[in-house]
């Protein structure tokens, strides 16, 4: 998934499509770009929670003088970079649903320009994300695979969460 998607469906339209319990709404706005709020469906203890999370993995990086600079959002993992350690511990542990109504990828063959890939019945695409708690900033964070399944083709929500949802 590329830099931006879509989400025009409410925390509660979404936790009743998943049998969720709906946490209450934040600040999440309908385009979610990387740093920004978006929700996610993702186990928290016995249940399934309808929760808002930033939208990207934060990348410290160095300046040129070894002072560390802004954080930048990571928000794509690629199935072959899982197993090292910035995705390992959140793939092995923490995997999360990420309901969109829209996704955005790049135009092929261009510099710039995107392509919006919706559904045309509007209905909610789920996108397979990781998820890190970030205790010092309390805030959660969300990442995105390459990988997308749909509620209905989904026969249990532990098994998407629980296994590689690769489809």
């Amino acid at each position: 998934m590329c830099n931006l998607y879509k989400m025009t469906k409410t925390v509660e339209e979404v936790a009743r499509l998943f049998g969720a319990v709906a946490d209450p709404p934040g600040n999440a706005g309908d385009t979610v770009y990387p740093g920004y709020p978006g929700i996610v469906v993702a186990p928290d203890g016995g249940t399934l929670r309808v929760r808002q999370m930033v939208w990207g993995f934060p990348l410290t990086l160095k300046g040129k003088n070894g002072q560390p600079l802004k954080p930048k959002p990571v928000n794509n993992c690629r199935t072959d970079k899982l197993a090292g350690g910035f995705w390992r511990p959140s793939f092995h542990a923490r995997r999360c649903l990420i309901p969109v109504t829209a996704f955005c990828e790049a135009e092929s063959g261009a510099i710039s320009g995107l392509v919006l890939f919706a559904r045309t019945d509007g209905r909610v695409i789920t996108r397979v994300g990781l998820f890190e708690l970030l205790l010092a900033l309390e805030v959660p964070t969300a990442a995105g695979t390459q990988a997308t399944v749909r509620p209905p083709g989904v026969a249990s929500l532990d098994n998407a969460l629980g296994k590689p949802c690769l489809v």
